[in-house]
Protein backbone atom coordinates (compact mmCIF):
# COMPACT_ATOMS: atom_id res chain seq x y z
CA UNK A 1 0.00 0.00 0.00
CA UNK A 2 1.02 3.39 -0.51
CA UNK A 3 -0.14 6.97 -0.28
CA UNK A 4 -1.72 8.53 -4.01
CA UNK A 5 -5.51 8.93 -2.42
CA UNK A 6 -8.18 10.41 -2.45
CA UNK A 7 -11.10 11.45 -1.04
CA UNK A 8 -8.72 14.38 -2.52
CA UNK A 9 -4.52 13.93 -2.58
CA UNK A 10 -2.82 13.98 0.30
CA UNK A 11 -1.09 11.89 3.04
CA UNK A 12 -1.31 11.63 6.84
CA UNK A 13 0.55 15.23 7.77
CA UNK A 14 2.47 16.70 11.16
CA UNK A 15 -0.70 16.44 13.51
CA UNK A 16 0.09 20.06 14.89
CA UNK A 17 -0.14 21.37 10.95
CA UNK A 18 -3.52 19.52 10.61
CA UNK A 19 -5.22 20.91 14.05
CA UNK A 20 -3.88 24.32 12.95
CA UNK A 21 -5.72 24.22 9.83
CA UNK A 22 -8.78 23.48 11.56
CA UNK A 23 -8.86 26.50 13.70
CA UNK A 24 -10.05 28.13 10.27
CA UNK A 25 -13.58 26.10 10.40
CA UNK A 26 -14.96 26.50 13.82
CA UNK A 27 -18.75 27.55 13.62
CA UNK A 28 -21.65 27.25 15.63
CA UNK A 29 -24.31 24.36 14.76
CA UNK A 30 -27.39 23.54 16.29
CA UNK A 31 -27.82 19.97 18.10
CA UNK A 32 -30.26 17.94 15.61
CA UNK A 33 -30.58 14.58 13.88
CA UNK A 34 -27.63 12.95 11.91
CA UNK A 35 -26.60 13.98 8.41
CA UNK A 36 -25.73 12.15 5.69
CA UNK A 37 -22.27 13.44 3.48
CA UNK A 38 -22.45 11.60 -0.18
CA UNK A 39 -19.00 11.89 -1.96
CA UNK A 40 -18.87 12.62 -5.60
CA UNK A 41 -17.01 9.63 -5.78
CA UNK A 42 -19.98 7.21 -4.91
CA UNK A 43 -19.35 6.90 -0.80
CA UNK A 44 -21.59 8.53 2.02
CA UNK A 45 -21.61 8.52 5.37
CA UNK A 46 -23.99 9.83 8.54
CA UNK A 47 -22.27 12.09 11.57
CA UNK A 48 -23.95 14.05 14.19
CA UNK A 49 -26.24 16.99 12.64
CA UNK A 50 -24.49 19.49 14.78
CA UNK A 51 -21.07 18.54 13.91
CA UNK A 52 -18.83 20.39 11.53
CA UNK A 53 -17.64 19.19 8.42
CA UNK A 54 -15.29 20.24 5.90
CA UNK A 55 -13.33 18.90 3.26
CA UNK A 56 -10.15 20.13 1.73
CA UNK A 57 -7.13 18.74 -0.01
CA UNK A 58 -5.59 16.67 3.31
CA UNK A 59 -9.10 14.50 3.15
CA UNK A 60 -12.86 15.42 4.88
CA UNK A 61 -13.04 16.35 8.69
CA UNK A 62 -15.94 15.42 10.51
CA UNK A 63 -15.33 17.87 14.11
CA UNK A 64 -17.28 17.66 17.31
CA UNK A 65 -19.53 20.69 18.45
CA UNK A 66 -19.34 22.34 20.26
CA UNK A 67 -15.64 22.78 19.69
CA UNK A 68 -13.04 22.07 22.88
CA UNK A 69 -9.40 23.86 22.39
CA UNK A 70 -5.87 22.40 24.07
CA UNK A 71 -3.92 25.28 25.78
CA UNK A 72 -2.30 25.94 22.49
CA UNK A 73 -5.31 27.29 21.15
CA UNK A 74 -6.42 24.27 18.57
CA UNK A 75 -9.44 21.63 18.48
CA UNK A 76 -8.77 18.78 20.70
CA UNK A 77 -10.88 16.12 18.65
CA UNK A 78 -11.91 15.35 15.00
CA UNK A 79 -12.39 12.78 12.95
CA UNK A 80 -10.66 12.32 9.57
CA UNK A 81 -11.23 10.53 6.64
CA UNK A 82 -8.67 9.76 4.35
CA UNK A 83 -7.75 6.78 1.27
CA UNK A 84 -5.51 5.53 0.07
CA UNK A 85 -4.66 2.83 -3.29
CA UNK A 86 -4.98 -0.52 -1.81
CA UNK A 87 -2.60 -2.17 -4.50
CA UNK A 88 -4.00 -5.31 -4.82
CA UNK A 89 -4.64 -5.97 -1.06
CA UNK A 90 -8.41 -7.04 -0.51
CA UNK A 91 -8.62 -8.07 2.68
CA UNK A 92 -8.53 -5.29 5.61
CA UNK A 93 -7.23 -8.40 8.31
CA UNK A 94 -4.13 -8.55 5.57
CA UNK A 95 -0.89 -8.23 7.91
CA UNK A 96 0.01 -5.33 5.40
CA UNK A 97 -2.34 -3.05 6.23
CA UNK A 98 -1.06 -3.16 9.83
CA UNK A 99 2.25 -2.69 8.96
CA UNK A 100 1.52 0.36 6.53
CA UNK A 101 -0.12 1.53 9.10
CA UNK A 102 2.58 0.79 11.85
CA UNK A 103 4.97 2.96 9.32
CA UNK A 104 2.79 6.30 9.13
CA UNK A 105 2.50 6.39 12.57
CA UNK A 106 6.68 5.58 13.25
CA UNK A 107 7.64 8.21 10.68
CA UNK A 108 4.63 11.06 11.61
CA UNK A 109 4.06 10.58 15.51
CA UNK A 110 7.85 9.25 16.69
CA UNK A 111 5.91 8.73 19.95
CA UNK A 112 3.04 6.70 19.34
CA UNK A 113 3.04 2.61 19.25
CA UNK A 114 -0.26 0.77 17.94
CA UNK A 115 -1.32 -1.35 20.72
CA UNK A 116 -2.81 -4.58 20.56
CA UNK A 117 -3.32 -6.53 17.93
CA UNK A 118 -6.24 -4.91 14.88
CA UNK A 119 -9.93 -5.80 15.37
CA UNK A 120 -12.54 -6.73 12.69
CA UNK A 121 -15.11 -4.78 12.50
CA UNK A 122 -18.12 -4.08 10.07
CA UNK A 123 -19.11 -1.24 7.61
CA UNK A 124 -22.23 -1.32 5.71
CA UNK A 125 -19.56 -1.07 2.55
CA UNK A 126 -18.15 -4.74 4.24
CA UNK A 127 -15.38 -6.08 6.49
CA UNK A 128 -13.27 -3.34 8.25
CA UNK A 129 -10.17 -3.36 10.63
CA UNK A 130 -9.67 -1.15 13.74
CA UNK A 131 -6.17 -0.55 14.94
CA UNK A 132 -5.44 1.81 17.95
CA UNK A 133 -1.77 4.08 18.39
CA UNK A 134 -0.89 5.91 22.01
CA UNK A 135 1.86 7.68 23.00
CA UNK A 136 2.67 11.22 23.63
CA UNK A 137 3.33 13.99 20.83
CA UNK A 138 6.12 16.50 21.08
CA UNK A 139 3.62 18.94 22.80
CA UNK A 140 3.80 16.44 25.80
CA UNK A 141 0.11 15.44 25.63
CA UNK A 142 -0.89 11.56 25.18
CA UNK A 143 -2.66 11.19 22.80
CA UNK A 144 -5.03 8.33 21.62
CA UNK A 145 -5.63 7.74 17.39
CA UNK A 146 -7.97 5.28 16.70
CA UNK A 147 -8.18 4.09 12.71
CA UNK A 148 -10.91 2.41 11.03
CA UNK A 149 -9.89 0.97 7.42
CA UNK A 150 -12.11 -0.99 4.89
CA UNK A 151 -11.43 -1.71 1.22
CA UNK A 152 -13.88 -0.99 -1.82
CA UNK A 153 -12.74 -0.81 -5.06
CA UNK A 154 -9.38 -0.54 -4.87
CA UNK A 155 -9.12 2.14 -2.36
CA UNK A 156 -8.43 1.47 1.25
CA UNK A 157 -10.77 4.05 3.00
CA UNK A 158 -9.78 5.33 6.68
CA UNK A 159 -11.18 7.28 9.41
CA UNK A 160 -8.54 8.62 11.96
CA UNK A 161 -10.30 9.30 15.31
CA UNK A 162 -7.50 11.64 17.28
CA UNK A 163 -8.19 12.56 20.81
CA UNK A 164 -6.06 13.29 23.67
CA UNK A 165 -6.09 10.01 25.91
CA UNK A 166 -7.71 11.71 28.55
CA UNK A 167 -10.79 13.13 26.72
CA UNK A 168 -13.99 13.18 28.82
CA UNK A 169 -16.50 13.61 25.64
CA UNK A 170 -16.91 10.21 25.30
CA UNK A 171 -16.99 9.52 22.10
CA UNK A 172 -15.72 6.73 20.93
CA UNK A 173 -18.97 4.71 20.29
CA UNK A 174 -20.32 7.68 18.08
CA UNK A 175 -16.89 7.47 16.11
CA UNK A 176 -17.32 3.76 15.35
CA UNK A 177 -20.89 4.45 14.43
CA UNK A 178 -19.94 7.50 12.24
CA UNK A 179 -17.26 4.64 10.30
CA UNK A 180 -19.79 1.60 10.46
CA UNK A 181 -22.40 4.16 8.07
CA UNK A 182 -19.59 3.75 5.10
CA UNK A 183 -21.72 3.02 2.41
CA UNK A 184 -21.30 2.68 -1.46
CA UNK A 185 -23.94 5.47 -3.07
CA UNK A 186 -23.82 5.85 -7.51
CA UNK A 187 -21.33 8.20 -8.49
CA UNK A 188 -21.89 11.72 -9.86
CA UNK A 189 -22.04 12.00 -13.53
CA UNK A 190 -21.95 15.16 -15.12
CA UNK A 191 -23.75 14.82 -18.58
CA UNK A 192 -21.51 17.82 -19.95
CA UNK A 193 -18.71 15.88 -20.11
CA UNK A 194 -20.42 12.94 -21.83
CA UNK A 195 -18.24 12.87 -24.87
CA UNK A 196 -14.68 12.52 -26.53
CA UNK A 197 -12.48 15.47 -25.63
CA UNK A 198 -8.77 15.64 -27.53
CA UNK A 199 -5.66 18.29 -27.47
CA UNK A 200 -2.64 18.13 -29.83
CA UNK A 201 0.67 19.98 -29.81
CA UNK A 202 3.27 20.09 -31.89
CA UNK A 203 6.70 20.56 -31.50
CA UNK A 204 10.07 21.00 -33.68
CA UNK A 205 13.62 21.56 -35.03
CA UNK A 206 15.13 22.32 -37.86
CA UNK A 207 18.78 23.21 -38.61
CA UNK A 208 21.22 21.74 -41.28
CA UNK A 209 19.12 20.67 -43.73
CA UNK A 210 16.91 18.46 -41.35
CA UNK A 211 13.66 19.31 -39.51
CA UNK A 212 12.14 16.85 -37.25
CA UNK A 213 8.64 17.10 -36.12
CA UNK A 214 6.44 15.56 -33.31
CA UNK A 215 2.56 15.69 -32.89
CA UNK A 216 1.14 14.47 -29.63
CA UNK A 217 -2.97 13.57 -29.30
CA UNK A 218 -3.99 13.08 -26.07
CA UNK A 219 -8.09 11.91 -25.48
CA UNK A 220 -10.57 11.75 -22.66
CA UNK A 221 -13.51 9.69 -23.37
CA UNK A 222 -16.61 10.45 -20.49
CA UNK A 223 -18.83 7.32 -20.69
CA UNK A 224 -22.52 7.39 -19.36
CA UNK A 225 -21.82 4.04 -17.59
CA UNK A 226 -18.85 6.16 -15.48
CA UNK A 227 -15.96 4.83 -17.29
CA UNK A 228 -12.86 7.14 -18.64
CA UNK A 229 -10.63 6.29 -21.37
CA UNK A 230 -7.43 8.30 -21.61
CA UNK A 231 -5.14 7.52 -24.43
CA UNK A 232 -1.99 9.03 -26.10
CA UNK A 233 -0.44 8.87 -29.48
CA UNK A 234 2.76 10.57 -31.11
CA UNK A 235 3.47 10.85 -34.59
CA UNK A 236 7.33 11.77 -35.50
CA UNK A 237 8.29 12.98 -38.82
CA UNK A 238 12.02 14.29 -40.06
CA UNK A 239 13.31 15.32 -43.45
CA UNK A 240 16.83 15.39 -44.68
CA UNK A 241 16.98 17.84 -47.54
CA UNK A 242 19.98 17.32 -48.77
CA UNK A 243 19.86 13.42 -48.91
CA UNK A 244 15.95 13.57 -49.92
CA UNK A 245 14.94 11.26 -46.79
CA UNK A 246 11.73 11.41 -44.93
CA UNK A 247 11.38 9.66 -41.87
CA UNK A 248 7.80 8.68 -40.47
CA UNK A 249 7.72 6.67 -37.23
CA UNK A 250 4.24 6.46 -35.36
CA UNK A 251 3.70 3.99 -32.38
CA UNK A 252 0.02 2.86 -31.32
CA UNK A 253 -1.97 5.01 -28.98
CA UNK A 254 -1.30 3.78 -24.77
CA UNK A 255 -4.80 3.70 -23.14
CA UNK A 256 -5.32 4.05 -19.92
CA UNK A 257 -9.05 2.68 -18.39
CA UNK A 258 -10.51 3.75 -15.01
CA UNK A 259 -13.59 5.09 -13.01
CA UNK A 260 -14.77 8.78 -12.90
CA UNK A 261 -17.31 10.68 -11.15
CA UNK A 262 -17.91 14.62 -11.61
CA UNK A 263 -19.79 17.02 -9.88
CA UNK A 264 -19.71 20.78 -9.39
CA UNK A 265 -16.39 21.67 -10.93
CA UNK A 266 -14.51 18.21 -8.98
CA UNK A 267 -13.46 15.46 -11.14
CA UNK A 268 -12.28 12.26 -9.22
CA UNK A 269 -10.42 9.75 -11.69
CA UNK A 270 -10.05 6.09 -9.82
CA UNK A 271 -7.51 4.28 -12.54
CA UNK A 272 -7.20 0.43 -13.08
CA UNK A 273 -4.34 -0.46 -10.09
CA UNK A 274 -5.29 1.97 -7.83
CA UNK A 275 -4.09 5.20 -8.58
CA UNK A 276 -6.25 8.28 -8.37
CA UNK A 277 -6.25 12.11 -9.69
CA UNK A 278 -8.49 14.80 -8.78
CA UNK A 279 -9.42 17.53 -11.25
CA UNK A 280 -10.90 20.93 -11.42
CA UNK A 281 -13.07 21.38 -14.65
CA UNK A 282 -15.17 23.41 -16.98
CA UNK A 283 -17.03 22.50 -19.71
CA UNK A 284 -17.86 25.70 -22.04
CA UNK A 285 -18.16 27.20 -25.68
CA UNK A 286 -15.03 29.12 -27.06
CA UNK A 287 -15.54 32.06 -28.78
CA UNK A 288 -16.21 30.01 -32.16
CA UNK A 289 -18.86 28.32 -30.26
CA UNK A 290 -17.29 24.99 -30.00
CA UNK A 291 -17.63 23.36 -26.75
CA UNK A 292 -14.25 23.08 -24.77
CA UNK A 293 -13.00 21.37 -21.50
CA UNK A 294 -10.81 23.05 -19.30
CA UNK A 295 -8.87 20.58 -17.14
CA UNK A 296 -7.11 21.94 -13.71
CA UNK A 297 -4.88 19.02 -11.95
CA UNK A 298 -5.52 19.23 -8.37
CA UNK A 299 -2.40 21.29 -6.74
CA UNK A 300 -1.31 22.79 -10.05
CA UNK A 301 -2.24 26.01 -11.23
CA UNK A 302 -2.10 25.88 -15.68
CA UNK A 303 -4.79 24.65 -17.12
CA UNK A 304 -5.12 22.11 -20.33
CA UNK A 305 -7.76 22.67 -22.82
CA UNK A 306 -9.69 20.06 -24.81
CA UNK A 307 -12.25 19.93 -27.51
Amino acid sequence: MRYPFRFAPFGVRALATILFFLTSFVVSAQAGSWKTFKHPAGIQFDYPGDWLLKEDESGIYVIPQPVQFNPQGIPEEFLLFQSVAAEGITDPKDPRVAEFFDQIWTANFPGMKRTGQPNAFTTKLGAATVMTFQGKLPAGVTHKHVVFLTIHQDQGIYMIHLAPQDSKRGLENTARKVFASLAATPPSIDSALLRSWSRSTTEGSVGLGASVFSNSTVTWTFKPDGTVLYSSQTRVDGNTAGLGVNAHSEGGPNVSTGRYSAANGQLFIYWEGGATERYTYKVFLDHEGTPSLKLVLFGEKKAKYYQ
